[in-house]
């Protein structure tokens, strides 16, 4: 009889011995950005048609240097598009959504950013294009509304440096309703206006150049999570404002990138 009990808990060692290490195996592959199938839209506006919305200065843009970024770190230029002020126009931004969703294949990523005026609107957070007064102003709700018929990915990160930025949240919401995986990391809350320095769009170029110190547990990964954590105390200790940020159907664990051994540049925030 005692001999049975311990042969058959030998047995269930054993056995445990044996699955432990494939399910460590299973649960250590995290899921990751992967630049290749990667489908990306900037959108930078720093001036209007409207001459009574505030302009900022081009000095050090940074959307076109997160447009660079993408670049080195893999994804394809023609997997993206790039619309900088007077290229901001409300139809271009609706067209290059379209045409760079249509591109992508089952399990692809799609990103969005944008930078320039975010407003608060009856129908949700609007985002100011160039001819924002003559046409209407973009709707971040739109982005969903478009993603749905349109992408054929899996999942939607989402990014934007201006005033109630975290209006994202709500379209990550939508988004994963139908069935997307989907993130927002945004400069403000819903609720908040933002700073007028380029302290978002800094850190996120950074983070994703893979930047030493927002690896936080030190294993030469930079997941979402701690993407969001560098751009909650930038926001917080720097510029004395909320960030945005939500996570829907998509892990804190995603890695963005991994770390990189050279110390990137880091020219003036303004």
């Amino acid at each position: 009889m005692i001999n049975q009990f311990y042969q058959s808990h030998l047995r269930i060692c054993l056995s445990l011995f044996m699955i432990l290490p494939f399910a460590f195996e299973l649960r250590g592959k995290s899921p990751s950005l992967d630049p290749a199938k990667t489908h990306a839209v900037i959108v930078g506006v720093l001036h209007w048609q409207d001459k009574s919305l505030t302009r900022y200065s081009a000095v050090n843009r940074k959307d076109r240097e997160l447009y660079e970024v993408l670049v080195e770190i893999g994804v394809p230029k023609k997997n993206m598009s790039l619309l900088l002020d007077e290229e901001g126009k409300l139809s271009n931004i609706r067209k290059a959504i379209r045409e760079v969703a249509r591109g992508a294949q089952k399990g692809d990523t799609f990103i969005f950013y944008y930078a320039g005026h975010g407003v608060p609107a009856a129908g949700g957070v609007c985002f100011m294009n160039y001819d924002a007064g003559k046409a209407p102003s973009f709707a971040v709700k739109e982005i969903a509304e478009i993603l749905k018929n349109d992408f054929r990915g899996s999942q939607v990160l989402m990014f934007a440096d201006c005033c109630y930025s975290g209006g994202l949240g709500q379209t990550a919401k939508s988004l994963s309703e139908h069935g997307f995986k989907a993130a927002s990391i945004t400069s403000a809350d819903v609720t908040n206006a933002s700073t007028g320095n380029w302290t978002f769009t800094h850190i996120l170029v950074d983070t994703l150049r893979g930047r030493p110190a927002a690896d936080r547990n030190g294993d030469q990964v930079i997941t979402l999570d701690e993407a969001a954590s560098e751009v909650a105390d930038a926001m917080k200790y720097r510029e004395s404002q909320r960030h945005g940020q939500s996570r829907f159907k998509i892990p804190g664990d995603f890695s963005l990138c991994k770390v990189s051994k050279r110390q990137s540049p880091s020219p003036s925030l303004i």
